[in-house]
């Protein structure tokens, strides 16, 4: 009788050993299978924000990066872009503002001594355009333009040049009545003094 007891102890033990084992390995083998990677794998990646534009206008250049953040295995998806790939494109593309250009311009004096007038004359070598500075405003508060003009005094401390006028005087009375040593004597007047560069009476 014991030792029908005794197998049956063995029997049962033998089961349940075979139980626990058959367990730990099934949960071994999980384990591992979870440890494994995937066979086929995409890539995955994404684009870094766009960098500042080169350019405040008249079209510049700005950039981004695309960075792999996962590589691709097996038969996975390659990314469309390579690592540190970059895209460019345009920006600020508006116009820049031009600012107005002009200068005076001196015209002829009337008059070439003793004081004339002189007209100065606004003119627009460059427009403004998309926003730019004026050339200003005239005396009046009005925006020069091309032809906005003022006058203003010239030539007021040359002198003119006045030749000198004069005329010799009726001659006198001879000193003698007779006789070859009498004399007569004439004058000679100025009328007109010279000034500048006029000639001066001989």
């Amino acid at each position: 009788m014991k030792t029908v007891i005794i197998i049956i102890i063995v029997i049962v033990s033998l089961l349940i050993l075979n139980v626990v084992s058959a367990g730990i390995m099934g949960a071994l083998s999980n384990q591992i299978i979870d440890d494994i990677p995937d066979k086929n794998r995409d890539c995955k990646g994404e684009w870094t924000n766009w960098s500042e534009c080169n350019k405040s206008c008249g079209t510049g250049d700005r950039y981004r990066t695309f960075t792999v953040t996962q590589s691709a295995l097996g038969d996975g998806k390659q990314c469309r872009y390579e690592d540190g790939g970059n895209q460019v494109e345009v920006c600020n593309t508006q116009p820049c503002p031009i600012d107005c250009v002009g200068e005076w311009e001196r015209g002829d004096c009337s008059k070439d001594c003793k004081g004339g007038k002189q007209k100065i004359t606004y003119k627009i070598t460059t427009s403004a355009q998309h926003g730019g500075a004026s050339c200003g405003n005239d005396a009046d508060g009005n925006p020069l333009e091309t032809g906005t003009y003022y006058e203003t005094d010239c030539n007021s401390d040359i002198e003119c040049d006045v030749d000198c006028v004069g005329e010799w005087e009726p001659w006198s009375g001879c000193s003698k009545d007779c006789g070859d040593d009498g004399i007569k004597t004439s004058k000679y007047k100025i009328k007109t003094k010279a000034t500048g560069n006029g000639p001066l009476c001989m």
